[in-house]
Protein backbone atom coordinates (compact mmCIF):
# COMPACT_ATOMS: atom_id res chain seq x y z
CA UNK A 1 0.00 0.00 0.00
CA UNK A 2 1.09 3.63 0.37
CA UNK A 3 4.39 3.98 2.27
CA UNK A 4 3.50 5.96 5.41
CA UNK A 5 7.11 7.09 5.75
CA UNK A 6 6.72 8.94 2.44
CA UNK A 7 3.08 10.02 2.37
CA UNK A 8 0.86 10.97 5.32
CA UNK A 9 -2.90 11.38 4.91
CA UNK A 10 -4.93 13.82 7.00
CA UNK A 11 -8.68 14.17 6.41
CA UNK A 12 -11.33 16.86 6.37
CA UNK A 13 -14.85 15.46 6.79
CA UNK A 14 -18.04 17.45 6.47
CA UNK A 15 -20.16 15.98 9.26
CA UNK A 16 -19.85 16.31 13.03
CA UNK A 17 -20.40 12.58 13.53
CA UNK A 18 -17.43 10.27 13.97
CA UNK A 19 -16.98 7.99 10.96
CA UNK A 20 -16.40 4.25 10.78
CA UNK A 21 -12.67 4.43 10.06
CA UNK A 22 -11.55 7.32 12.26
CA UNK A 23 -9.87 5.13 14.88
CA UNK A 24 -7.90 3.34 12.18
CA UNK A 25 -6.84 6.62 10.57
CA UNK A 26 -5.62 8.03 13.87
CA UNK A 27 -3.75 4.84 14.68
CA UNK A 28 -1.89 5.29 11.40
CA UNK A 29 -0.92 8.83 12.39
CA UNK A 30 -3.58 10.72 10.44
CA UNK A 31 -5.38 13.82 11.67
CA UNK A 32 -9.12 14.34 11.17
CA UNK A 33 -10.75 17.75 10.97
CA UNK A 34 -14.54 17.98 11.29
CA UNK A 35 -16.58 20.63 9.50
CA UNK A 36 -20.36 20.65 9.86
CA UNK A 37 -21.63 22.17 6.62
CA UNK A 38 -23.51 19.00 5.61
CA UNK A 39 -25.27 19.09 8.98
CA UNK A 40 -26.09 22.76 9.44
CA UNK A 41 -26.04 23.83 5.74
CA UNK A 42 -24.33 27.06 6.85
CA UNK A 43 -22.13 27.88 3.86
CA UNK A 44 -21.05 31.28 5.22
CA UNK A 45 -19.76 29.61 8.39
CA UNK A 46 -18.10 26.91 6.29
CA UNK A 47 -16.18 29.43 4.17
CA UNK A 48 -15.04 31.21 7.33
CA UNK A 49 -13.85 27.89 8.79
CA UNK A 50 -11.98 27.08 5.59
CA UNK A 51 -10.22 30.43 5.61
CA UNK A 52 -9.15 29.90 9.20
CA UNK A 53 -8.05 26.34 8.48
CA UNK A 54 -5.80 27.20 5.53
CA UNK A 55 -4.43 30.24 7.33
CA UNK A 56 -3.41 28.04 10.28
CA UNK A 57 -2.24 25.01 8.26
CA UNK A 58 0.20 26.21 5.66
CA UNK A 59 1.99 22.85 5.82
CA UNK A 60 -0.44 21.26 3.37
CA UNK A 61 0.91 21.39 -0.17
CA UNK A 62 -1.49 18.90 -1.75
CA UNK A 63 -5.27 18.91 -1.32
CA UNK A 64 -7.04 15.90 -2.82
CA UNK A 65 -10.78 16.57 -3.04
CA UNK A 66 -13.36 13.82 -3.44
CA UNK A 67 -16.54 15.72 -2.51
CA UNK A 68 -17.24 17.56 -5.75
CA UNK A 69 -20.36 19.42 -4.60
CA UNK A 70 -18.28 21.42 -2.08
CA UNK A 71 -15.02 21.54 -4.05
CA UNK A 72 -15.75 25.03 -5.35
CA UNK A 73 -15.40 26.17 -1.74
CA UNK A 74 -12.52 24.14 -0.31
CA UNK A 75 -10.42 24.14 -3.48
CA UNK A 76 -11.24 27.80 -4.00
CA UNK A 77 -10.02 28.77 -0.53
CA UNK A 78 -6.98 26.49 -0.96
CA UNK A 79 -6.17 28.37 -4.17
CA UNK A 80 -6.56 31.69 -2.34
CA UNK A 81 -3.99 30.53 0.23
CA UNK A 82 -1.62 29.38 -2.52
CA UNK A 83 -1.79 25.65 -1.89
CA UNK A 84 0.42 24.44 -4.78
CA UNK A 85 -1.53 21.35 -5.81
CA UNK A 86 -5.30 21.12 -5.77
CA UNK A 87 -6.63 17.76 -6.98
CA UNK A 88 -10.25 17.31 -8.02
CA UNK A 89 -11.36 13.69 -8.22
CA UNK A 90 -14.66 12.89 -9.91
CA UNK A 91 -16.62 9.88 -8.64
CA UNK A 92 -20.04 10.57 -10.15
CA UNK A 93 -21.53 10.42 -13.63
CA UNK A 94 -25.02 11.84 -13.15
CA UNK A 95 -27.39 13.62 -10.82
CA UNK A 96 -30.94 13.44 -9.56
CA UNK A 97 -33.19 15.83 -11.49
CA UNK A 98 -34.58 17.49 -8.40
CA UNK A 99 -34.02 21.05 -7.14
CA UNK A 100 -31.35 19.82 -4.72
CA UNK A 101 -29.78 17.55 -7.33
CA UNK A 102 -29.61 20.32 -9.91
CA UNK A 103 -28.04 22.71 -7.40
CA UNK A 104 -25.39 20.13 -6.56
CA UNK A 105 -24.73 19.55 -10.26
CA UNK A 106 -24.15 23.26 -10.85
CA UNK A 107 -21.66 23.26 -7.98
CA UNK A 108 -19.99 20.14 -9.44
CA UNK A 109 -19.35 21.91 -12.70
CA UNK A 110 -17.42 24.75 -11.03
CA UNK A 111 -14.89 22.36 -9.47
CA UNK A 112 -12.50 22.45 -12.42
CA UNK A 113 -11.98 26.20 -12.05
CA UNK A 114 -9.97 25.79 -8.86
CA UNK A 115 -8.25 22.47 -9.57
CA UNK A 116 -4.89 22.15 -11.30
CA UNK A 117 -4.94 18.33 -11.28
CA UNK A 118 -8.06 16.58 -12.64
CA UNK A 119 -8.72 12.91 -11.93
CA UNK A 120 -11.74 10.64 -12.46
CA UNK A 121 -12.68 7.10 -11.47
CA UNK A 122 -14.08 6.44 -14.96
CA UNK A 123 -14.27 8.06 -18.37
CA UNK A 124 -17.93 8.95 -17.86
CA UNK A 125 -17.20 10.47 -14.44
CA UNK A 126 -14.49 12.60 -16.01
CA UNK A 127 -16.72 13.88 -18.81
CA UNK A 128 -19.46 14.60 -16.28
CA UNK A 129 -17.30 16.86 -14.12
CA UNK A 130 -14.77 18.33 -16.53
CA UNK A 131 -16.65 18.42 -19.82
CA UNK A 132 -14.17 18.72 -22.70
CA UNK A 133 -11.24 19.58 -20.42
CA UNK A 134 -8.49 16.99 -20.07
CA UNK A 135 -8.41 14.61 -17.10
CA UNK A 136 -6.79 11.35 -16.08
CA UNK A 137 -8.60 8.07 -15.44
CA UNK A 138 -7.53 6.65 -12.05
CA UNK A 139 -9.18 3.27 -11.25
CA UNK A 140 -10.63 2.76 -7.78
CA UNK A 141 -8.56 0.14 -5.99
CA UNK A 142 -9.59 -2.56 -3.53
CA UNK A 143 -7.67 -5.06 -1.43
CA UNK A 144 -8.43 -8.03 -3.67
CA UNK A 145 -7.20 -10.59 -1.13
CA UNK A 146 -10.01 -9.59 1.25
CA UNK A 147 -12.62 -10.60 -1.30
CA UNK A 148 -11.29 -13.99 -2.40
CA UNK A 149 -14.00 -16.61 -2.01
CA UNK A 150 -13.82 -18.72 1.15
CA UNK A 151 -16.24 -21.62 1.48
CA UNK A 152 -15.82 -21.82 5.27
CA UNK A 153 -16.55 -18.11 5.65
CA UNK A 154 -19.61 -18.56 3.43
CA UNK A 155 -20.96 -21.28 5.70
CA UNK A 156 -20.25 -19.17 8.79
CA UNK A 157 -21.91 -16.03 7.41
CA UNK A 158 -24.98 -17.79 6.10
CA UNK A 159 -25.47 -19.46 9.47
CA UNK A 160 -25.12 -16.12 11.26
CA UNK A 161 -27.66 -14.51 8.90
CA UNK A 162 -30.13 -17.38 9.22
CA UNK A 163 -29.72 -18.48 5.61
CA UNK A 164 -30.00 -22.17 4.86
CA UNK A 165 -30.22 -23.42 1.28
CA UNK A 166 -31.75 -20.23 -0.16
CA UNK A 167 -30.39 -18.52 -3.25
CA UNK A 168 -29.25 -15.07 -2.08
CA UNK A 169 -29.34 -11.95 -4.20
CA UNK A 170 -27.14 -9.26 -2.68
CA UNK A 171 -26.78 -5.50 -2.87
CA UNK A 172 -24.46 -3.04 -1.11
CA UNK A 173 -25.30 0.65 -1.29
CA UNK A 174 -26.66 3.69 0.47
CA UNK A 175 -30.44 3.88 0.64
CA UNK A 176 -30.95 6.85 -1.66
CA UNK A 177 -32.59 7.49 -5.03
CA UNK A 178 -29.40 6.90 -7.00
CA UNK A 179 -29.13 3.26 -5.96
CA UNK A 180 -32.71 2.56 -7.10
CA UNK A 181 -33.73 0.24 -4.27
CA UNK A 182 -37.39 0.48 -5.24
CA UNK A 183 -36.62 -1.05 -8.63
CA UNK A 184 -34.46 -3.69 -6.94
CA UNK A 185 -37.35 -4.74 -4.73
CA UNK A 186 -39.66 -4.99 -7.72
CA UNK A 187 -37.10 -7.18 -9.50
CA UNK A 188 -36.85 -9.37 -6.43
CA UNK A 189 -40.64 -9.61 -6.11
CA UNK A 190 -40.83 -11.07 -9.63
CA UNK A 191 -37.79 -13.33 -9.26
CA UNK A 192 -39.06 -14.90 -6.05
CA UNK A 193 -42.28 -15.83 -7.78
CA UNK A 194 -40.20 -17.97 -10.16
CA UNK A 195 -37.72 -19.08 -7.52
CA UNK A 196 -39.49 -19.15 -4.14
CA UNK A 197 -36.45 -20.43 -2.22
CA UNK A 198 -34.65 -17.10 -2.37
CA UNK A 199 -33.61 -14.15 -0.19
CA UNK A 200 -32.45 -10.58 -0.70
CA UNK A 201 -29.50 -9.35 1.38
CA UNK A 202 -29.19 -5.56 1.63
CA UNK A 203 -26.25 -3.73 3.20
CA UNK A 204 -26.35 0.02 3.80
CA UNK A 205 -28.20 2.83 5.47
CA UNK A 206 -29.59 6.15 4.30
CA UNK A 207 -32.49 8.55 4.11
CA UNK A 208 -34.78 6.13 2.24
CA UNK A 209 -34.23 3.17 4.56
CA UNK A 210 -37.69 3.34 6.21
CA UNK A 211 -39.42 3.95 2.88
CA UNK A 212 -37.82 0.82 1.39
CA UNK A 213 -38.78 -1.22 4.45
CA UNK A 214 -42.37 -0.04 4.05
CA UNK A 215 -42.33 -0.91 0.35
CA UNK A 216 -41.09 -4.40 1.22
CA UNK A 217 -44.13 -4.80 3.47
CA UNK A 218 -46.49 -3.50 0.78
CA UNK A 219 -45.01 -5.96 -1.75
CA UNK A 220 -45.31 -8.75 0.85
CA UNK A 221 -41.63 -9.70 0.56
CA UNK A 222 -40.21 -8.27 3.79
CA UNK A 223 -39.89 -11.74 5.34
CA UNK A 224 -37.51 -12.65 2.50
CA UNK A 225 -35.26 -9.60 2.92
CA UNK A 226 -32.33 -9.24 5.30
CA UNK A 227 -31.60 -5.59 6.13
CA UNK A 228 -28.05 -6.05 7.40
CA UNK A 229 -27.01 -2.41 7.99
CA UNK A 230 -23.45 -1.11 7.59
CA UNK A 231 -20.37 -3.22 8.37
CA UNK A 232 -16.63 -2.75 8.06
CA UNK A 233 -16.23 -6.42 7.13
CA UNK A 234 -18.36 -6.13 4.00
CA UNK A 235 -16.17 -8.75 2.30
CA UNK A 236 -17.68 -11.41 4.57
CA UNK A 237 -21.21 -10.55 3.47
CA UNK A 238 -20.32 -11.02 -0.20
CA UNK A 239 -19.41 -14.59 0.75
CA UNK A 240 -23.02 -15.25 1.75
CA UNK A 241 -24.41 -14.07 -1.60
CA UNK A 242 -25.02 -15.99 -4.82
CA UNK A 243 -25.50 -13.01 -7.13
CA UNK A 244 -25.07 -9.23 -6.97
CA UNK A 245 -27.54 -6.72 -8.41
CA UNK A 246 -26.93 -2.98 -8.86
CA UNK A 247 -29.74 -1.22 -10.79
CA UNK A 248 -28.41 2.32 -10.18
CA UNK A 249 -29.79 5.37 -11.96
CA UNK A 250 -26.20 6.60 -12.41
CA UNK A 251 -22.71 5.76 -11.16
CA UNK A 252 -19.15 6.95 -11.55
CA UNK A 253 -17.48 3.61 -11.06
CA UNK A 254 -19.04 1.63 -8.19
CA UNK A 255 -16.44 0.05 -5.92
CA UNK A 256 -19.10 -2.43 -4.78
CA UNK A 257 -19.26 -3.73 -8.34
CA UNK A 258 -15.52 -4.41 -8.31
CA UNK A 259 -15.73 -6.03 -4.88
CA UNK A 260 -18.60 -8.29 -5.93
CA UNK A 261 -16.79 -9.49 -9.04
CA UNK A 262 -13.60 -10.21 -7.12
CA UNK A 263 -15.79 -12.21 -4.72
CA UNK A 264 -16.70 -14.41 -7.67
CA UNK A 265 -20.32 -13.30 -7.88
CA UNK A 266 -22.32 -13.10 -11.10
CA UNK A 267 -23.18 -9.40 -11.39
CA UNK A 268 -26.13 -7.61 -12.94
CA UNK A 269 -25.64 -3.86 -13.40
CA UNK A 270 -27.90 -1.23 -14.93
CA UNK A 271 -26.68 0.04 -18.28
CA UNK A 272 -26.21 3.44 -16.60
CA UNK A 273 -23.11 1.96 -14.91
CA UNK A 274 -19.87 2.57 -16.80
CA UNK A 275 -18.56 -0.45 -18.69
CA UNK A 276 -15.15 0.19 -17.12
CA UNK A 277 -16.43 -1.62 -14.03
CA UNK A 278 -16.44 -4.91 -15.96
CA UNK A 279 -13.62 -7.23 -14.90
CA UNK A 280 -15.36 -10.60 -15.40
CA UNK A 281 -16.47 -11.81 -18.80
CA UNK A 282 -19.97 -12.87 -17.67
CA UNK A 283 -20.91 -9.55 -16.01
CA UNK A 284 -24.20 -8.30 -17.45
CA UNK A 285 -25.55 -4.77 -18.10
CA UNK A 286 -29.33 -4.37 -18.37
CA UNK A 287 -31.65 -1.48 -19.14
CA UNK A 288 -33.74 -0.13 -16.28
CA UNK A 289 -37.38 0.97 -16.41
CA UNK A 290 -40.66 -0.83 -15.80
CA UNK A 291 -40.78 -2.04 -19.40
CA UNK A 292 -37.45 -3.82 -18.87
CA UNK A 293 -38.25 -5.50 -15.56
CA UNK A 294 -38.63 -8.84 -17.32
CA UNK A 295 -35.05 -8.65 -18.66
CA UNK A 296 -33.72 -8.55 -15.10
CA UNK A 297 -36.05 -11.26 -13.88
CA UNK A 298 -35.10 -13.64 -16.71
CA UNK A 299 -31.35 -12.97 -16.42
CA UNK A 300 -31.28 -13.50 -12.66
CA UNK A 301 -33.65 -16.48 -12.71
CA UNK A 302 -31.51 -18.26 -15.31
CA UNK A 303 -28.30 -17.74 -13.35
CA UNK A 304 -26.88 -20.77 -11.62
CA UNK A 305 -24.67 -20.86 -8.53
CA UNK A 306 -20.97 -20.90 -9.36
CA UNK A 307 -19.55 -23.83 -7.41
CA UNK A 308 -15.98 -22.66 -8.04
CA UNK A 309 -16.24 -18.97 -7.23
CA UNK A 310 -12.53 -18.73 -6.44
CA UNK A 311 -11.75 -19.52 -10.09
CA UNK A 312 -13.24 -16.35 -11.53
CA UNK A 313 -12.04 -15.15 -14.91
CA UNK A 314 -10.57 -11.67 -14.47
CA UNK A 315 -10.13 -9.51 -17.54
CA UNK A 316 -7.83 -7.05 -15.75
CA UNK A 317 -6.00 -6.57 -12.47
CA UNK A 318 -5.90 -2.77 -12.63
CA UNK A 319 -8.27 -2.48 -9.65
CA UNK A 320 -5.82 -4.16 -7.26
CA UNK A 321 -5.20 -1.68 -4.42
CA UNK A 322 -1.47 -2.37 -4.58
CA UNK A 323 -1.31 -1.08 -8.14
CA UNK A 324 -3.59 1.88 -7.45
CA UNK A 325 -1.83 2.86 -4.20
CA UNK A 326 1.66 2.80 -5.67
CA UNK A 327 0.49 4.88 -8.60
CA UNK A 328 -1.01 7.53 -6.32
CA UNK A 329 2.01 7.45 -4.01
CA UNK A 330 4.28 8.24 -6.95
CA UNK A 331 1.97 11.03 -8.06
CA UNK A 332 1.92 12.66 -4.62
CA UNK A 333 5.70 12.49 -4.31
CA UNK A 334 6.22 13.91 -7.80
CA UNK A 335 3.87 16.81 -7.04
CA UNK A 336 5.61 17.48 -3.71
CA UNK A 337 8.99 17.51 -5.43
CA UNK A 338 7.74 19.98 -8.03
CA UNK A 339 6.48 22.38 -5.37
CA UNK A 340 9.75 22.13 -3.41
CA UNK A 341 12.23 22.26 -6.26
Amino acid sequence: MVDKSKVQFDFVVHHAAVGLYEDEIQELGGKIYHFTVLDDKNVVKYISELNRFFDEHKEYQIIHGHLSSLAVFYLGVAKKYNVPWRIAHSHGAGFLHTLKGTAKYLLFRTTKWNANVRLACSTEAGKYLYGKDTFEFVPNGIDVDRFTFDENKRIEMRKMLGIRDEYVIGHVGRFNLQKNHEYLLRIFKEVQQKTPNIKLLLLGEGELFSKIQNLAEDLEIKDKIIFAGVHKDVENYYQAMDAFVLPSLFEGLPVTGIEAQYSGLPCFFSDEVTREVKICSDTKFLKIGNENLGLWVDAISQQRINKERNKIELITKKFDIRTAAKSMEKRYIDLWKQSNS
